[in-house]
């Protein structure tokens, strides 16, 4: 009986080390996080507030990848609902080319709802910045009036 006690004990240690070992190794320091955050090209993020939206994500890329994936959120500060919310992303290079991604459609928000996005990029040698274009209608005066745009300009450092 002692000797299976014994046993128990010797193999919840071993686990308890174990766990421990993976702890240390697979946990970055928070040092090696900021470094990471401060690569060149490896992310950025980006605001947009207005009396209309408000409209925050990151872009970024990881080390290796050739897609370049911008992210985020926008918020219908309006007092009205938005209605056909399309979200663009081109990747605009130095000598003026530009990489579009397909669009992607956000839908509709109400006042005070928030709608998350993702669109990706083909990462190339060579971009200078990327822009981001929401076009939206306001419901009730849809048929009335073209449609609303925003564009927010995001710099893109070249890895």
């Amino acid at each position: 009986m002692k000797k299976i006690c014994q046993a128990k004990q010797l193999k919840r240690a071993r686990i308890l080390s174990l766990l421990f070992f993976i702890c240390l190794v697979f946990i970055p320091s928070s040092n090696a996080a900021e470094t990471a955050k401060s690569l060149p090209g490896m992310q950025q993020p980006y605001e947009y507030s207005s009396y209309d939206a408000v409209i925050s994500g990151i872009a970024s890329t990881t080390e290796g990848s050739n897609i370049l994936t911008v992210s985020g959120s926008c918020k219908n500060n309006y007092w009205e609902p938005f209605c056909n919310i399309d979200v663009y992303l081109k990747a605009v290079m130095k000598d003026g080319r530009k990489i579009k991604a397909k669009r992607f459609y956000l839908g509709d928000l109400l006042e005070d709802e928030s709608g998350k996005f993702e669109l990706a990029v083909t990462r190339a040698p060579g971009i200078d910045h990327l822009e981001l274009v929401f076009i939206y209608e306001i419901c009730s005066i849809r048929e009335d009036t073209s449609a609303d745009s925003i564009t927010i300009i995001i710099p893109w450092p070249a890895p």
